[in-house]
Order: C-alpha cells, then structure tokens, then sequence
C-alpha cells in the first residue's frame, strides 16, 4: 500500500488515470511522491494505458535542486 500522507494522490475516470500532487520540497515528500510513482507503475494493468499527471505546481518558490534530480 502505498502512503500518501505527504502529498495527495487522486483516482479519476474510475481508477483509469492517476494524479499525484506534490505539496512539499521536503526530501521525504519528494522520496515518497516518487516511490509512489514507481510502485503504482509496476502494479499498473499492463492491457491499459498508463495514464498519469504529475503536479509539481508548488506554491513555494522553485523545486529544490533534490527534488529536481528525483523528477
């Protein structure tokens, strides 16, 4: 299971597209934004396109040169 207390991650078009938001430039939001990305990938239905967004809109100035090699 994957753990999104650090950044929201929505379901929409009933589970067919996947959007994770990332709201920190913390290396813990930034690791667990990205494992999240990963672990949904491999678990994804491989008959189905993988359809995700990623928001990386913060609100803070600029990513963080960490969060910037991560992405």
């Amino acid at each position: 299971m994957i753990d999104t207390k650090l950044f929201p991650q929505q379901w929409l078009n009933n589970g067919q597209v996947v959007v994770f938001t990332l709201q920190e430039n913390t290396r813990d939001a930034v690791d667990a934004f990205t494992d999240a990305i990963q672990q949904t990938w491999a678990d994804w239905d491989e008959q189905h396109p993988f359809l995700a967004v990623y928001d990386v809109s913060l609100d803070d100035s600029a990513l963080a040169p960490y969060t910037r090699e991560q992405l």
